[in-house]
Formats: structure tokens, C-alpha cells, sequence
């Protein structure tokens, strides 16, 4: 939770200039980890949002307590990231729309990066719809 309203804070000035807004839900949950490779992760999955998301929209960071592990989900209202591509995102050097590749910046390895670091601690990642539009990030750590 702390590590996500620091990268919030970093993110702050690009999220004001869409006039967007990160709301982070407040929880008891943490995950146990390092923090530098887990703050890049977060930071990674944040920045995405808010880059790929309309202006005047909202990103939501949630954690609960799901069974035996933690659940974690960053969540966008953007343009959602097709079924048949849901996989493939975590592939290095893919893009969902390479024309938007030049406009946007970035290496196309974040999300490749950012599943590698999460395999090292022992969590998954994976891209679900999020209702009625966007995408939705879900973390699932061992508690």
C-alpha cells in the first residue's frame, strides 16, 4: 500500500495534466518482497494506466485478502487490451497497436520486466476486461 502511493506521488504530475485521478483503496493486506523490484512493478503497471487512459478518467488500485494469497488489481477505464491479445502483452517488445508506440514512448518491455519480477516473487499477472470499458491488471501473491 505505501508503495503505491509513493509511485502515485512520482506519477502525480502526469496524472494531473490528463486530470485524472489514481485512487488507491486503503487495506491491511502487504505482500512480502523487495521493495525496489516491487515498487518498478507497480510503477510500471500504474504509469501504463494513466498513459493508455482517456483524460478525465479514473485508475483504481485495490488489494484483498483472497484464501491463501493477495490479491491485487490496478484497474483503467482506457481503451482494454483485446482477448486474443490478453497473453501476449507480457511478450517482449509486443504492442497491442504499434502506431501508438511512437506517440506514447516507451520500450515495449515494461510488462515483459514487470512479469519477470513477479515470477521472482513467486506471483502471477494477468489482463482482464474491466466492465463497461478499460483493462484490469490482477497481481496474485502467496499471503
Amino acid at each position: 500500500y505505501p508503495l503505491f502511493c509513493d509511485v502515485a506521488e512520482e506519477l502525480s504530475g502526469l496524472s494531473e495534466e490528463k486530470h485524472m485521478e489514481i485512487q488507491i483503496e486503503q487495506t491491511d493486506c502487504f505482500v512480502l518482497g523487495q521493495d525496489r523490484l516491487l515498487e518498478q512493478v507497480f510503477y510500471n503497471l500504474l504509469e501504463n494506466a494513466v498513459k493508455y487512459s482517456p483524460p478525465r478518467t479514473r485508475v483504481t488500485v485495490t488489494a484483498k485478502r483472497e484464501g491463501d494469497s493477495v490479491c491485487i488489481r490496478v484497474a483503467d477505464e482506457g481503451e482494454g487490451i483485446p482477448e486474443a491479445y490478453r497473453g501476449a502483452v507480457f511478450d517482449p517488445f509486443f504492442r497491442v497497436d504499434k502506431s501508438r508506440s511512437r506517440s506514447i514512448g516507451g520500450s515495449g518491455l515494461g510488462l515483459a520486466v514487470c512479469k519477470r519480477i513477479l515470477e521472482r516473487h513467486h506471483a502471477q499477472i494477468s489482463v482482464l476486461p474491466n466492465s463497461p470499458q478499460g483493462s484490469i491488471f490482477e497481481m496474485i501473491f502467496p499471503a
